[in-house]
C-alpha cells in the first residue's frame, strides 16, 4: 500500500498508550482476536483512528459489528458526530463505512503526495 499504512508502525507500547486515551473494542471468536477498533474522543467528534480485522475473518461482518459498537458508544456518550479517514484505494473499507452511514466530506493527500490518497468521512450520531 502506498503510502504505507501506519498500522505497521504500531507496537505493544503504542497500542497500550492508545488504549489509555481512546475507546477500544475487540472482537473475539473462539478465544481468538479477530478484530479491533480504536475511537479517539475529540472536542468536535469521536474519531475512528484504527479498524483492523484478521484476514481470516474478513467478509464475515466483524468490521461492521465493530463500527456498530463505536456508533453505540458515541450515542451513549453524547457525541454528535463520528469521523474517520479511509484510503481511496481501499474500496471495501469505503463500502463498509458508507453502509454504516458515513459520507465522504473531502479528499486529501498524505504528506509528499500530489494526488488525493484518502477521504475524510463523517456521520451524525443519533441517540
Amino acid at each position: 500500500m502506498d503510502p504505507p499504512s501506519s498500522a505497521f508502525r504500531e507496537t505493544v507500547e503504542t497500542l497500550r498508550a492508545k488504549q489509555r486515551e481512546q475507546y477500544l473494542v475487540v472482537a473475539i471468536d473462539d478465544k481468538r482476536l479477530v478484530g479491533c477498533i480504536f475511537a479517539e474522543p475529540r472536542p468536535e467528534d469521536l474519531y475512528i483512528s484504527k479498524l483492523a480485522t484478521h484476514p481470516d475473518a474478513r467478509g464475515q461482518g466483524v468490521g461492521s459489528a465493530l463500527v456498530d459498537c463505536v456508533i453505540e458508544i458515541a450515542g451513549n456518550n453524547g457525541y454528535g458526530w463520528l469521523a474517520l479517514e479511509v484510503r481511496i484505494s481501499l474500496k471495501s473499507n469505503q463500502k463498509l463505512f458508507s453502509a454504516a452511514g458515513f459520507e465522504i466530506v473531502v479528499a486529501k493527500s498524505h504528506e509528499g503526495y500530489d494526488n488525493p490518497t484518502y477521504y475524510e468521512m463523517r456521520r451524525a450520531v443519533v441517540s
